[in-house]
């Protein structure tokens, strides 16, 4: 994955940037190899685990075939449910036939195997799991104004997942103060992301937010400055504050990126 922040650029000018990057980490790595050739300490004689081929082989025999046709179910929930009961019955037959078998091992196994099915449709050029061809994205509606009370919202859904953004305006004084190395500035373009346990069915402490969400928050933020940079620069001087907030209500993919399809 490539991050970048920055105007719109034709694509030889960004492939191009990636190169000079690229060419440039030469140097950096380049100076790590001879730091370990100099200090470096010998590397482990480490040996993995040998593969036990017999049971693999009798595990793909009961359940490679059905993971290929359970992962030709398109709906999510009823393709988890039938994964479920293939590796269920797969596990508690082979016990039933071996008891010194370990279940830990077998779904290990049968997660490898299951790996393995996706992998090879993928590279056969099969449809996605969803049931999408390679050149389809998943249905995407943006409803804006959606809460009566707020400043602005908008409900952003792409397949089965949903951000609620709220957007609130607020004066100069309520700017973040940022004390950093070469002295304190303020920040009037706060963008705050949030991955609430309920919007995966769990309970959990809500508190301050983990290290995913400001780093994921941070990636959304770059990539929209570019438009807040023209909004702020036409109101010069700048004498507002605005907070725009994205809690994910239902995710299935990344959803920090719901507020860049706002």
């Amino acid at each position: 994955m490539v991050e970048s922040e920055a105007e719109l650029l034709s694509e030889d000018t960004m492939l191009g940037a990636v190169v000079f990057g690229h060419e440039q980490q030469q140097v950096v790595i380049q100076a790590i190899n001879d730091l370990v050739k100099e200090a470096g300490k010998p590397r482990w004689d480490w040996q993995p685990e040998a593969v036990n081929d017999a049971l693999n082989a009798r595990v793909a025999a009961l359940a490679e075939s059905r993971l290929s046709d359970a992962y030709r179910i398109t709906d999510k929930q009823e393709r988890y449910a039938q994964v479920d009961v293939i590796k269920s019955e797969t596990i508690d037959q082979l016990i039933a036939e071996d008891e010194t078998l370990d279940a830990n091992e077998l779904g290990e196994i049968l997660h490898a195997i299951e790996k393995n099915v996706v992998r090879s449709r993928v590279l056969a050029g099969e449809p996605r799991i969803d049931g999408r061809e390679k050149d389809m994205i998943r249905g995407l509606d943006v409803r804006t104004g959606v809460l009566p009370r707020t400043h602005g919202s908008a409900l952003f859904t792409r397949g089965e997942t949903q951000a609620l953004v709220t957007a609130t305006l607020g004066t100069a004084r309520d700017a973040q103060v940022l004390d950093e190395l070469m002295g304190e500035r303020t920040d009037s373009f706060l963008f705050h992301y949030n991955f609430p346990p309920y919007s995966v069915g769990e309970t959990g402490m809500v508190g301050s937010p983990k290290r995913r969400e400001i780093g994921h928050g941070r990636l959304a933020k770059r990539g929209v400055l570019a438009v807040m940079r023209t909004w702020i620069n036409s109101r010069t001087p700048f004498a507002w504050c605005l907070r725009l907030l994205n809690p994910t209500v239902l995710p299935l993919w990344l959803p920090c990126a719901a507020l860049l399809w706002r």
